[in-house]
């Protein structure tokens, strides 16, 4: 652990992230993120401390293992998160947006943005897990996925918009999904909040390759 240099980013609402760094080559960084996906009480920090703690002993250690499966063809991670907004898309929707320079993610699967006047910020990032339903929100279709729209959990200042990119069983026969998925936060009316959070995963899905 003693060659592992660990950064804590400021916790938000719905979120806390850990960041590692080896101190030989600090161009690789390792991102831990803790995020509250249904409501709860859990300190998310608590929580990414803990597993930033055993990751960096991990990192500490010495070369990790290759994974050894490939990804499938038509899988969400070989898409780019941050390829998937355009600075026109961006532009129009975050008054004062920095979309030149977005905070870029482990395996470009996570991109965020943020306006230079406002508090307004954009966090579209690609997720595997439960297959979302009529609970997780309001269902709509964006360029023919299924995608549901709601505030998300406690927070007052935040919409999610979760989209389906596909289907498949896991090793235990249960139904997954891969997702993106395009949270809006800031000082705004809900509606409009989630108005930039559909609009924006509109232009988004319009750009996947994947087909519906």
């Amino acid at each position: 652990m003693k060659n592992v240099i660990v950064m804590k980013e400021p916790a938000q609402s719905t979120e806390c992230e850990r960041r590692m760094a080896l101190s030989a080559d600090n161009d690789t960084i390792v991102s831990v993120t803790a995020k509250r996906g249904e409501k709860g009480r859990a300190s998310l920090c608590d929580i990414a401390d803990t597993a930033t703690e055993i990751a960096a002993e991990k990192l500490g250690a010495g070369e990790l293992e290759k994974y050894p499966r490939s990804l499938p063809q038509d899988s969400l991670a070989n898409e780019d998160a941050c390829a998937l907004l355009s600075l026109d898309a961006l532009g129009e929707f975050v008054p004062g947006v920095d979309a030149a320079n977005p905070y870029v993610g482990y395996g470009n699967w996570t991109c965020k943005w943020s306006s230079t006047t406002g508090d307004l910020r954009v966090n579209l990032h690609f997720d595997q897990g439960r297959q979302p339903d009529s609970t997780d929100g309001a269902p709509t279709r964006l360029n023919g996925y299924r995608a549901f729209v709601e505030r998300w959990a406690d927070d007052e200042r935040a919409c999610l918009t979760q989209v389906v990119y596909r289907s498949y069983p896991d090793r235990y026969g249960r139904t997954k999904a891969e997702t993106l998925q395009l949270l809006v936060d800031g000082s705004f009316p809900m509606d409009r909040l989630c108005r930039v959070s559909i609009e924006l995963a509109r232009s988004a899905t319009a750009q996947l390759r994947g087909a519906a």
